[in-house]
């Protein structure tokens, strides 16, 4: 009997059916696989258990945990509201040092009720809030979101008593608001240094259910005066019938957005002139858009031919950009001098009145018997129908 070598024994052996070796390399890749789980949902996850902390998974790896979404903010999981069970496969990736770039996707399996994919990212030492990926965006509830409008064309350090509007939709908190703001590729930043600034969702305008409140920047926000929080972190259920107040503190603001969600979802941003339209629904005015109320122009004047001497012999009959939300209250002026309650023609400024307003339309005319006959007037006007509650 001739004894084989060890290498003619393993010949002989593969030769046979399902009995190919794993070389050493394929072991040792072999054992660093922990507790892998048959593939389907959750398949190739390391099992956590419950409970997990996905602040604590590792770079690179695939997880699953699970345990009652009561304990999300514990764990640093997605909040799908409710205190029900939930799952969550979850998937690391990124690059570790110093200055880390890590980001986590969160997919959620086996809940009757909720069902999405959830991505967030670390910045340096600080997680940024979940945002959901797999939803329909919903439609951002805040006008002027990118603070793009400025019709009171304020500028500089921007001080605002309590109920005065700043940039349009924006106006000052119970304690007013001081700031200032720069514009980079069309976005707007507001910094905050004192005071709050408000915004108003009319009654009509809002999403009823859970709505979540988020912006960029270092300024905390809130919903109908509860508590302050991070972009967000916000969240309350809305209900109709009642208009809703967001306000924003102290710190950096740009690109606020008021959703129909329960995660913050991208900036959805909107077309200038239709944002601009629904800024006019609240207050519109003749002037130029970057030039402010009362300023000595003729640019965007309107002009009316006196037909007599007597009162009424001057009339306008002014057609607002939009249909407003409500009958706005009138202010005039005086294109030649600035002066209020004022059309100007014939060398002189003569007094104006209102009489009959709408949504639509005001009528002016004048009201001092001095009119010249057959004398070109001019006259300005704003139409404001905000609302500060």
């Amino acid at each position: 009997v001739i004894a084989a070598s060890a290498a003619q024994i393993k010949s002989a052996y593969e030769s046979n059916s399902n009995t190919n070796e794993f070389s050493d390399s394929e072991q040792t890749k072999l054992a660093d696989i922990e507790g892998v789980e048959s593939v389907g949902l959750g398949g190739n996850a390391i099992d956590k258990g419950a409970n997990f902390d996905l602040n604590d998974a590792d770079l690179g790896k695939h997880v699953r945990t699970s345990g009652n979404n009561a304990d999300a903010a514990t764990y640093h999981w997605p909040d799908v509201g409710g205190s029900g069970a939930v799952w969550w496969n979850v998937e690391t990736t990124g690059t570790g040092g110093s200055f880390p770039i890590i980001s986590q996707i969160a997919k959620q399996a086996f809940n009757a009720n909720v069902a999405g994919v959830f991505y967030r990212s670390l910045e340096g030492t600080l997680w940024k809030p979940w945002i959901r990926l797999d939803v329909t965006q919903s439609k951002n509830s805040l006008i002027n979101a990118r603070f793009a409008i400025n019709q009171e064309a304020v500028s500089g350090t921007v001080v605002l008593a309590a109920g005065d509007f700043g940039h349009d939709m924006m106006f000052g908190g119970a304690s007013g608001c001081t700031y200032t703001f720069s514009t980079t590729n069309n976005t707007t930043v507001f910094t905050i240094s004192a005071g709050s600034i408000k915004q108003v969702v009319a009654s009509e305008d809002v999403q009823v259910g859970l709505n979540v409140l988020s912006h960029a920047g270092t300024s905390q926000g809130r919903i109908n005066g509860g508590t302050y929080g991070d972009s967000g972190t916000v969240k309350t259920t809305l209900t109709g019938g009642s208009n809703v107040v967001c306000e924003w503190g102290v710190g950096t603001l740009s690109l606020i957005q008021l959703e129909q969600s329960s995660y913050a979802t991208d900036f959805k941003y909107i077309d200038f002139n239709e944002d601009l339209e629904k800024c006019q629904k609240y207050f519109c005015k003749s002037y130029n858009l970057d030039v402010a109320v009362g300023t000595i122009t003729d640019v965007g004047r309107l002009v009316s031919n006196a037909t007599g001497t007597a009162i009424g012999n001057v009339s306008f009959n002014i057609h607002f950009p939009v249909k407003m939300r409500s009958t706005p209250v009138i202010s005039l002026n005086s294109p030649s001098t600035g002066n209020g309650t004022a059309m100007h023609g014939g060398g002189g400024d003569i007094q104006a009145t209102i009489t009959g307003t709408s949504n639509s339309t005001a009528n002016v005319t004048n009201s001092q018997a001095n009119a010249s006959n057959a004398i070109l007037y001019r006259i300005h006007y704003k139409a404001n129908a905000r609302i500060t509650a």
